[in-house]
């Protein structure tokens, strides 16, 4: 696995001899280093639910891993992430996924108002002391020790991990079991692994040989087991609990519409679970379709496992370094444009993966046909969109060249003309433009303007999609290519989605 070495993160106990000579006296709690539990401080920020509502978007905290979220080809998978975007539709706003920070523990992203929602399976005894509150259960989950076949004989039980190595990811629950198998007194070696990284590159890790054995939910580990035949579950590390997610303490309206929302789906009645037929088509595919989770896994454009997004990744890059873009940025409108179709043809005759009209391109449409062609022409087009609005905030900027590129600068500026007579910003996206944009679908509105009409609803979910996926493939890929140019345009938006 490439970069394997990053992946090591953090060893407690600094050496197996560490491990195996710390003999507690009698009645004395063992104190290996990482064994006591982080406390946090109260929640941060006031945000419960018509705040949420107020700003269209749940900030929703997912893991990157098979089971639970990952982009593939540009499309976004996995079995909470489908369940919390469902939550969110319900909830009457847009689901804007965040994925865990290195540095910080899920619960303290929470805490801080990073997030609003947790969608990481968490058991009970693990929130108590973290001052969080946690929604009804959506699941049920049982803790396993994976391990190599060839292994399993010398793996009968928890005790048999005494000056053995185990692999988790820091801040889960699998930390937080070993942590306590620590203080029964069984000295285990705990290799914690940042918190972005997968389970499925963890147990990789162990099928080759890295480590002997990690910790996983027992449905990803039979995923993965799948894929890996060497894999086995050695034996279960926790009975069969709850599986949480988590909001702050005091959102009390946004827990209780997360879980009536999620009772919609699951609910667990007198020892009987009654779940509905979207949740069960939503885990039969990500847990037990073996023909859907090999070709996902194997896909070549698995962007957290290759770091590759297209078939068009190096002419993206290539052409953005050119223009002074980041590379992600171009990814994104291409993917939102065309999903990444050469062939793709628009209602209005736009043309290619960055669906441009050969009258704006001044090539043929055969031609736009050609991503050769293609991306350089709508790359300088959009440049040139962004050029023209130099003088508006950085903040600002970004939304603006997008909106224009979408329904044309014609129609923007008749947006801005129309948030002038409704006393706003014209140079605000958010509660200025962006609305009015909206409005000019009506026509009491667009009557009165230069272009008339425009599908500004098609135009403003243009703009918050790019922003959106562009946003998630920083997070996923934060290192800026060879290729790229550093501070280029596209970086720092922010502030307006």
């Amino acid at each position: 696995m490439e970069n394997r070495a990053l992946h090591l993160w953090w060893v407690v106990g600094l050496s197996l001899s560490l491990l195996v000579g710390c003999n507690p006296s009698v009645g004395e709690e063992p104190t290996l280093p990482g064994m006591h539990p982080i406390g946090f401080d109260e929640p941060q920020v006031e945000r419960d639910l018509q705040d949420i509502r107020r700003s269209g978007s749940l900030k929703v905290l997912l893991r990157n891993s098979s089971s639970s979220y990952y982009i593939l080809r540009g499309e976004e998978y996995g079995f909470e992430f489908e369940l919390a975007r469902d939550i969110a539709e319900q909830l009457g706003v847009q689901l804007q996924v965040v994925l865990p920070d290195s540095q910080l523990h899920p619960l303290a992203m929470l805490n801080k108002g990073y997030v609003d929602l947790v969608a990481i399976p968490f058991a009970q005894q693990d929130l108590d002391t973290y001052r969080v509150s946690a929604t009804a259960p959506y699941d049920r989950m049982r803790e396993v020790l994976v391990t190599r076949e060839e292994l399993l004989p010398d793996l009968g039980s928890a005790r048999d991990l005494a000056g053995r190595m185990v692999a988790v990811r820091h801040f889960s629950s699998e930390e937080q079991i070993l942590l306590r198998t620590r203080q029964q007194g069984i000295a285990v070696g705990i290799v914690m692994h940042p918190p972005q990284v997968s389970t499925a590159e963890i147990l990789e890790l162990v099928a080759d040989g890295t480590y002997p054995a990690s910790l996983a939910p027992e449905g990803a580990a039979r995923q993965q087991m799948q894929l890996r035949e060497n894999l086995r579950i050695a034996f279960p590390m926790s009975g069969e609990i709850s599986a949480l997610w988590s909001v702050r303490s005091n959102s009390f309206e946004l827990r209780d519409a997360v879980s009536q929302a999620l009772r919609r789906h699951y609910q667990e009645t007198d020892g009987r679970l009654v779940r509905s037929e979207f949740y069960n088509v939503i885990r039969q595919r990500y847990y037990s379709d073996e023909r859907f989770v090999r070709n996902h896994d194997t896909h070549p454009f698995r962007f957290g496992r290759t770091g590759h997004l297209s078939p068009y990744d190096a002419l993206f890059q290539r052409v953005a370094a050119e223009n002074h873009m980041n590379w992600r940025l171009l990814a994104a409108m291409a993917f939102q444009e065309s999903r990444f179709d050469p062939l793709q043809k628009s209602w209005a005759g736009a043309v290619g993966l960055l669906q441009l009209r050969p009258s704006t391109a001044g090539v043929s449409e055969e031609q736009l046909m050609d991503p050769e062609i293609n991306v350089p022409l709508g790359a300088q087009h959009f440049r040139s969109l962004y050029q023209a609005y130099s003088y508006l905030d950085p903040s600002e900027r970004l939304s603006f060249a997008l909106a224009a590129y979408n329904c044309g600068k014609g129609h923007l500026d008749d947006a801005r003309m129309l948030s002038i007579m409704r006393n706003l910003d014209p140079n605000v996206w958010k509660g200025s433009v962006r609305e009015s944009l909206l409005l000019l679908q009506k026509p009491q509105y667009h009557a009165r303007t230069r272009y008339g009409f425009v599908r500004g609803e098609e135009t403003v979910n243009y703009v918050e999609e790019i922003l959106r996926r562009y946003s998630l493939l920083q997070q996923l890929a934060p290192e800026v290519p060879a290729v790229a140019a550093v501070g280029s345009f596209g970086d720092g938006h922010g502030a307006s989605d």
